[in-house]
This record gives C-alpha cells, sequence and structure tokens, in this order.
C-alpha cells in the first residue's frame, strides 16, 4: 500500500518539478478554497466545492509527510470534519425544510410551544382548520436546543431558495432588500412593505401609496411548493384591488374625511375570498394591511401648493381690502365696525354695492402690484366718493356732520392737499385708509 502512494506522490512531484513548488502549490490552493468560502459565503454550493478542495489538498500533505499513517489521520480528520454536515442549526422562529435526493423528506422547527402538524383537523362543516404540515401549539424537547439532524450530505439537503422582499424599518421608510439565498423559512410575523406608483382617485389624480402588510408564514410547505414566490404572488394579488378600491373615492375625502381606506381594502379581499386562499393554498397567512401614507405626484402636488398660496394671498388681500373701507366708514359716520356689518348684511342693495366696491378695489390693487395698472374715468364725482356716499345712503346715515357728503372731510378735498403725490384712484386700501385719517386729524384741529 505504501509503495503504491509513492509511487502516486513520485509522479506527483515530478509533474510538479521539486518538493518546494508542490508544497507552495498546496498552501495557494488551501488559501484559495478558504477565500471561495469566505467570499461566497452565502452560495451553499462554492461553500460545498471550497470544503471539498481545501479537503482534498490536506488529505494530500498528510499523506506526502505522514506517510501511511497520513491515511488514518486523513480518515480521522476526514471523518470530524464530515460529521458537523449531518446536522443543521435552527433559528428561534424560523423552520427548515430537509430534501432526500431533491424529494421532500421532512420539517424542522425551532420555535418555542410550536410544533408540526402530523394530522389534519376538521370542523363541524367538515372544513379543513389545520392541514398537515401547519405550525400549531405544542411542545417539541431538543437536548441541543436549536441544533437539528438532517442526515448525511448529499443524499440529505437543506431546501433553498432565493428571495427578495420589502421591509419597514422603524421610522416607517421602505428598504428593499435583493434577491438572496436562503434555507429556512420565517414562521413569526412580520412587515412587509408595498409600493403602489401612479393609483389614480376618482378624479384620476395619480397617488403613490405605501401600503403595510403583516403576514406570517403557518405552513412552508405549501409556501415552498404550491406557488413559485409566494412573496410575489402576494403584492400582485394585492394590487388590483388597491387601485380599485382608490378609484372610488377622490383624494380630498381621502384626507379630509374618516373615511379608512386600508379597512375598505381589507374588507375587499375578505369578500373576494384572497385572505382565505392564501391561508388555504399558500400556507400565509395576512393578519393585517394599513395604509401609511399616500401622496399625489410631484406635478399635482406642485399645483396644489400653488393653488394653496393662491388662495391664501387673495384671502389676505381680501381681509385687508374690506378691513380698511370697515374702519373708513367707521371713523366717518362714528359707528361700531360691528353695527356696520349688521346694517350691510341686512340691506342687500348696501351689500352687493359695497361687495362690488371691495371687489374693484381688489383688482386694482392686483394690478397695481402686477405693475399694470391703468385705469380711465369719465363724467360723475369720483367713483371712490361716489361709491361710500352710495353706501352711507344705503345704510341710512343722515346727511349731517358726520355725513361723508357734508363733511369737509371729502375725496375731493383730499386731492386738493398739496402734499398728496398720488390720485385717490390710485391709491390702495391702506394709503387711503391714512389719508382719511390724516383728514380727520386736520378737522380737529380746526
Amino acid at each position: 500500500m505504501e509503495n503504491i502512494i509513492e509511487k502516486i506522490l513520485n509522479v506527483v512531484r515530478l509533474g510538479i518539478g521539486s518538493k518546494v513548488v508542490f508544497i507552495a502549490v498546496s498552501f495557494f490552493v488551501l488559501w484559495l478554497s478558504l477565500h471561495i468560502f469566505k467570499k461566497y459565503a452565502n452560495n451553499r454550493l462554492c461553500r460545498m466545492a471550497a470544503g471539498v478542495v481545501f479537503g482534498i489538498t490536506v488529505a494530500v500533505l498528510l499523506i506526502w509527510f505522514l506517510k501511511g499513517w497520513g491515511i488514518l489521520l486523513m480518515l480521522l480528520v476526514g471523518f470530524v470534519v464530515y460529521i458537523p454536515f449531518w446536522f443543521t442549526i435552527v433559528k428561534e422562529g424560523t423552520g427548515k425544510i430537509v430534501n432526500k435526493m431533491g424529494a421532500y423528506h421532512k420539517i424542522l422547527i425551532q420555535w418555542e410551544n410550536r410544533t408540526i402538524s402530523k394530522k389534519v383537523a376538521k370542523d363541524l362543516n367538515n372544513k379543513i382548520t389545520i392541514d398537515v404540515d401547519d405550525v400549531v401549539s405544542g411542545e417539541e424537547h431538543h437536548i441541543l436546543g436549536g441544533i437539528r439532524y438532517k442526515g448525511p450530505p448529499p443524499f440529505y439537503t437543506l431546501d433553498s431558495h432565493s428571495f427578495s422582499w420589502t421591509s419597514v424599518k422603524p421610522d416607517g421608510t421602505f428598504e428593499v432588500h435583493d434577491k438572496e439565498s436562503h434555507d429556512y423559512f420565517l414562521f413569526k410575523d412580520d412587515v412587509y412593505g408595498c409600493k403602489i406608483i401612479g393609483a389614480e382617485d376618482k378624479n384620476k389624480i395619480p397617488l403613490d401609496i405605501n401600503l403595510i402588510i403583516t403576514a406570517a408564514i403557518v405552513n412552508a410547505i405549501k409556501a415552498r411548493f404550491n406557488v413559485q414566490n409566494w412573496y410575489e404572488t402576494m403584492m400582485s394579488r394585492i394590487y388590483p384591488y388597491v387601485r380599485d378600491c382608490i378609484t372610488k373615492h377622490t383624494f380630498d375625502e381621502l384626507i379630509k374625511t374618516d373615511i379608512r381606506i386600508d379597512k375598505i381594502i381589507w374588507d375587499r379581499l375578505i369578500e373576494e375570498g384572497i385572505i382565505a386562499e392564501f391561508y388555504d393554498r399558500y400556507g400565509v397567512k395576512i393578519r393585517k394591511i394599513e395604509v401609511r401614507n399616500f401622496d399625489p405626484q410631484r406635478e399635482y402636488r406642485e399645483l396644489t401648493l400653488r393653488e394653496y398660496d393662491a388662495e391664501k394671498d387673495a384671502g389676505a388681500r381680501t381681509q385687508k381690502t374690506t378691513g380698511a373701507l370697515m374702519r373708513m366708514i367707521a371713523q366717518v359716520t362714528g359707528k361700531r365696525i360691528e353695527d356696520i356689518q349688521k346694517e350691510i348684511e341686512l340691506d342687500s342693495s348696501a351689500k352687493e354695492k359695497f361687495i362690488n366696491m371691495c371687489s374693484d378695489l381688489l383688482a386694482r390693487q392686483m394690478a397695481i402690484d402686477g405693475k399694470s395698472f391703468f385705469d380711465i374715468r369719465y363724467g360723475g364725482p369720483d367713483g371712490m366718493s361716489a361709491i361710500l356716499s352710495t353706501i352711507a345712503t344705503a345704510l341710512g346715515m343722515s346727511r349731517g356732520k358726520n355725513s361723508l357728503t357734508s363733511s369737509p372731510a371729502t375725496v375731493d378735498d383730499l386731492k386738493k392737499k398739496e402734499k398728496k403725490k398720488k390720485k385717490i384712484d390710485d391709491m390702495d386700501p391702506t394709503e387711503l385708509e391714512e389719508a382719511w385719517q390724516a383728514e380727520q386729524e386736520d378737522k380737529k384741529q380746526v
């Protein structure tokens, strides 16, 4: 036996050239095997190939140095190295599927107070409530904790599958996980994120929706073998119903009313049998669906903000104009603003004229701000004086000492003042109010 081994080694020596080269190449192979093992730690085939090459290289080196004893030592080392591959570690709340020569053999679980069902349970209506291989309440006792015996490879192997999903971080943002190789299934509840782009509401406004789905695998065999990818199938089946529910409501209804769109989606999925189908057919229990937020796409959001700013600006201008006019009338007539408001509300003619006056002033002020004001007037008294006189008459104001027409503090008098550098018709409401106040002060002094 030793002569045969010696001849083989001599051939190897002659082929390589020298002992130094042989040893150098051997150690390079060992280093390369370890490097591949670490770099491709998530790839089971690469790990196994690197382990085999590493073991063969170590065996050759042992035979080289130890001759006959090296064979026995090689066998011992090989057995010690090989034994751990008969076992696997199953983490808490997960399970692993074991295949025998490529066919399903058994499932391993590690979860406190949980076990795998070995029989079918039915209710009074003969409907299956617990199926074979479902996760059910029960006890499993294992001396080595999460260490489970799976069998000697390559006859017994762990079922491996690619899985990509979107998780939800504690701050609510989504994190996309690209395809990863998994040899386990998570039995505990987990939260999955789903982003739907451009779901149109009733007014055809495209909305981006962040959906959160709480689900758990209750039967790993169904989830693995009854569907190509249970996660992608779940998302693809839910998408259409979410879009359909959104189209029945407007964006304003969803954000300004008590409508719970996630409850509407959930009820629709139950009504269509989607929740029951995933549980019975695919072994996935969907526990809850929530809509975290839904936002209009960028173009509509910018348009909405512009409209909001315009409404806010218009409201501020209107309030400024009506307030100035009210204070002017109150100062001239000696009445309180609250009383004037009540009288205008009760007299439809005065109310209409007041509104028209405010609208005219508002339009003129906007034109002045935009540097596009051009005013042409003809005939009759000045517009401001005539309108104020009309309002005063409509309110039943006497033409006494507080009357707009008999008072020396008229618009005509103001226009005659040399200190005024603007025409009265070019003044905005604030400037006009200041002019009235100044005139009233002059009147008091006289």
